[in-house]
């Protein structure tokens, strides 16, 4: 591995953010950042959600681009309790993102992401991004939920918009996510 100097590391490594997102007074559809500058290497979402469908938890998607067509392979690998679940998708329309608890989990119970989607604006390769999740789905022993849920888009195109949003139903109030830049 090459030497960096601390020099270098430390004028590097900014990062900023670019719009949050809050689900206020009533369901939000989507969590849909728009217009996104390519000036960054990188972009982050924070995430923290919770739905509203009569269901203990539900998925959501991701999309870039409000491209809906086939062009998504998705990957996961959950533990909850001590059981652990992989799955895949190929020729997709959306990214796999995170489960969220939803209408019939307890009161306050949310799920919470960091979703990484690494040189976005990157000419001549596929984007992507990963997810890391967590959420309760109960106060009871085994119902925590851990999660990584990755995405493969295939495309070249520079990722100007993300849009996050659950299979069924609305995120409720107090739903938010954050967009960052990352230089």
């Amino acid at each position: 591995m090459p030497f960096i100097p601390n020099t270098q590391i430390a004028a590097a490594g900014a990062i900023a953010l670019l719009e949050e997102q809050i689900a206020e007074g009533g369901g939000l559809a989507s969590f849909d950042f728009q217009n996104i500058s390519g000036a960054y290497r990188h972009l982050m979402v924070k995430l923290i959600a919770r739905g509203d469908t009569g269901a203990t938890f539900i998925q959501c998607d991701i999309r870039f681009n409000n491209d809906s067509g086939t062009n998504y392979h998705r990957e996961s690998a959950a533990a909850l309790g001590s059981n652990m679940v992989v799955s895949q998708g190929q020729a997709q329309t959306a990214g796999w993102d995170p489960e969220i608890p939803s209408g019939n989990s307890p009161a306050s119970y949310f799920g919470i992401a960091s979703i990484d989607i690494p040189y976005y604006s990157q000419a001549n390769v596929f984007k992507g991004s990963y997810t890391s999740e967590i959420h309760a789905r109960s106060a009871a022993v085994g119902n925590t939920l851990i999660a990584s849920w990755n995405t493969l888009w295939l495309s070249t195109s520079e990722i100007s918009r993300v849009t996050i949003f659950p299979e069924s139903g609305t995120l409720v109030q107090f739903s938010r996510a954050s967009l960052y830049g990352l230089t």
